[in-house]
């Protein structure tokens, strides 16, 4: 820490009874608050951060997406699988071969909305 005078802490953090925990100044230093060590002033914290911060929920939503996304992308390779047979010697052409209407029917039924 330098010898300059100290300036206002550019953050500081307090405890629930809004004691002074840890303050943090801007050339990098750190004052503790009286009678807190750095393992304590980090217990304080990292607690208060895990009430106030729960971990994020996944986005139900967005889970959602990329599971249809998975979906049809699957079944589009399933289609595009079926196009096996080469035709048309002077274009570069392919074919189904026979597909069931069953599986027809299932393609077009993932793609109504």
């Amino acid at each position: 820490m330098s010898d300059a005078p100290r300036t206002d802490p550019a953050f500081s953090f307090h405890n629930a009874a809004n004691e002074p925990l840890v303050a943090i100044y801007p050339d990098g230093s750190l004052q503790y608050g009286p009678g807190y060590d750095p393992d304590d002033a980090a217990r304080q914290f990292w607690g208060a951060m895990a009430v106030h911060m729960p971990a994020r929920q996944p986005d139900t939503e967005l889970v959602a997406l990329r599971e249809d996304n998975a979906r049809l992308r699957g079944l589009l390779g399933e289609v595009v699988g079926k196009f096996i047979h080469q035709t048309h010697p002077g274009e570069r052409c392919l074919q189904t071969g026979h597909v069931r209407i069953a599986t027809v029917e299932r393609w077009r039924e993932a793609l109504r909305p």
